[in-house]
């Protein structure tokens, strides 16, 4: 039997590391599922309380809820495996007859995919309910973003140029690992800090993001780069700026997936190094 992965192994604690989470965090995954559920409900009882007529929540509304639900979901990534920090209860985890890796699997497996899921299949399935049932609620977000999508590719920007039927497609694959980047990030401070997890990876993000800021700052505003830009930029004719805007989409993808191999790497090493 290897000792670095076997599948029965792995499969044995992740149930049982399936069934912990359940217990203890999933219920929030959950309940964030319902928001379009209870968003519909306090609309339409403030409605018809103020108003005297039934009206449902319009999509800029619902989609900003979904946007803070989903900021909810990553944050809370920092309370998932918190608890491995802890002497007691990360103790216990540690002499889980599971290696490492099957540890880490089973963590990336959960955090990456089960919770992800589990929230958007409860939330979009309500939403569209909701938009199946209820003339008034409108469109679901799912047919809103197809349609806004639709809109996008065919403004006037994109009349004399050829859009890669691919955009799409890369530009819906980098916001999903940017959400993955996020939740890994969380998942990872949640492993570090001992106290104020949450906290302590936003101090760390806002930190990191100003640095960068500066840095950049300070890069673009020199004469001889904005010189290059404004060059750059003026020269382009509208398939050449198509092309920029594509290869920018894709080097995007490829720095976001290193990011987060990165970050999953630190993960792997914190679950192999701790120590109470």
């Amino acid at each position: 039997m290897s000792e670095v992965f076997n599948f029965r192994r792995f499969w044995t604690f992740f149930k049982y590391d399936l069934k912990q989470m359940w217990r203890n965090h999933f219920k929030v995954a959950l309940f964030l599922g319902f928001l379009p559920l209870l968003l519909y409900v306090v609309w339409v009882i403030c409605s018809l309380s103020f108003t005297r007529e039934w009206t449902a929540p319009g999509i800029a509304v619902r989609a900003g809820f979904f946007y803070l639900a989903v900021l909810v979901i990553i944050l809370y990534q920092a309370r998932t495996y918190g608890h491995l920090t802890d002497r007691r209860k990360g103790a216990n985890y540690l002499m889980i007859p599971a290696s490492v890796t099957e540890k880490f699997t089973s963590m990336m497996v959960i955090t990456l995919i089960v919770i992800p899921l589990l929230f958007a299949g409860v939330y979009f399935l309500l939403d569209g309910f909701l938009s199946l049932v209820d003339p008034h609620y409108g469109s679901s977000l799912v047919g809103g973003a197809k349609s806004l999508l639709s809109r996008f590719l065919q403004a006037e920007i994109w009349e004399d140029a050829v859009m890669p039927k691919s955009m799409p497609n890369i530009f819906f694959v980098l916001v999903v690992i940017g959400i993955f980047v996020s939740m890994v990030y969380y998942l990872l401070s949640g492993l570090v800090f001992k106290k104020w997890k949450i906290l302590g990876g936003l101090l760390v993000n806002y930190g990191f993001s100003l640095v960068l800021t500066i840095f950049a700052g300070l890069v673009l505003t020199g004469d001889r780069v904005k010189d290059w830009l404004e060059r750059t930029f003026n020269d382009m004719g509208d398939d050449q700026a198509l092309q920029f805007f594509t290869n920018t989409l894709n080097w995007s993808t490829v720095a976001s997936v290193v990011i987060l191999v990165a970050l999953m790497t630190a993960i792997y090493f914190r679950i192999k190094t701790i120590k109470h």
